[in-house]
């Protein structure tokens, strides 16, 4: 009969045990020592993928405002520029007025939630750091190159759909879904889901932890012990001696 156990000898349940511990470190540096200068990396990167959006209209597309949130510049696609309500809103809307061509609505975010758009990057420390193998130092490199790659580009689609959204603006309604779907993909979704699939993908020794669903113990040849039990042996022969 097997001694119950406090802890289940899983691989799971002790990589989850280092990735809880290693995911509040992660986020308390994050917090203190590197979300400005992610921040700062994710307005000049946006700034550069606005500016190649297509309507994009010269000028700046990113700035932050002195209470801390930003200003978004969103292109407006072409064929909703000349609609009736976004015109008034343009004050081209009244009878004597000339049309105006629209080229982007201005949108205004929070800091915090520019901040959502980095959390990617500790959440994948703590899973790669959770399980260490071999060329760890090249997992963390390729995947957190990769996550700030997808950085710029989550913000411009989520406020482009957010943009479509708010003023309808869509030519299908399976279109208004794409964009809609866009948009909770890039908030809900993707900070979170993005990091563990970048770590089961690049390190082969965390989906082999995360994967394993037979227990050590199980798995062990006959008449081999575990170290805990080796530990316990030592126990009955020292009191019996």
């Amino acid at each position: 009969m097997r001694p119950m156990r406090l802890f289940p000898d899983r691989p799971q349940f002790r990589f989850l045990l280092r990735a809880c511990g290693l995911l509040i470190g992660a986020l308390l540096v994050w917090w203190i020592f590197l979300l400005d200068p992610l921040l700062g990396w994710v307005r000049v990167s946006a700034e550069f993928v606005l500016s190649l959006a297509p309507g994009a209209a010269e000028g700046s597309h990113a700035t932050i405002k002195p209470d801390g949130n930003w200003m978004l510049r969103v292109p407006v696609p072409a064929a909703a520029a000349s609609r009736a309500d976004l015109q008034q809103l343009a004050g081209g809307g009244s009878p004597d007025a000339q049309p105006k061509r629209i080229h982007s609505f201005q949108m205004e975010i929070s800091r915090n939630t520019a901040a959502l758009f980095t959390v990617a990057l500790p959440l994948y420390w703590a899973f790669v750091l959770a399980a260490p193998g071999k060329k760890l130092v090249r997992i963390l490199g390729y995947g957190s190159g990769a996550i700030l790659a997808v950085m710029p580009f989550a913000l411009t689609l989520n406020a482009m759909a957010t943009v479509r959204s708010y003023f309808h603006i869509s030519s299908t309604p399976w279109t208004g879904f794409l964009w809609s779907s866009a948009g909770y993909l890039n908030t809900e979704v993707i900070p979170y889901a993005l990091p563990l699939f970048l770590a089961l993908w690049l390190n082969p020794e965390l989906r082999a932890r995360i994967f394993a669903f037979i227990p050590a113990t199980e798995s062990r040849e006959d008449g081999q012990l575990t170290r805990r039990e080796k530990r316990r042996q030592r126990r009955r022969d020292a009191r019996a001696s």
